[in-house]
């Protein structure tokens, strides 16, 4: 994940490409297509 997005901190999750950097709930839960 580092030579992906630069970033050391975590979580780092990648979702069908998307990467999101930290606990985004809203975010996780859009690209995860969940209400």
């Amino acid at each position: 994940m580092i030579k992906k997005t630069g970033q050391m901190g975590v979580p780092v999750i990648d979702i069908d490409g998307e990467l999101t950097i930290g606990f985004d709930q809203p975010k996780l839960k859009e690209l995860l297509g969940l209400k």
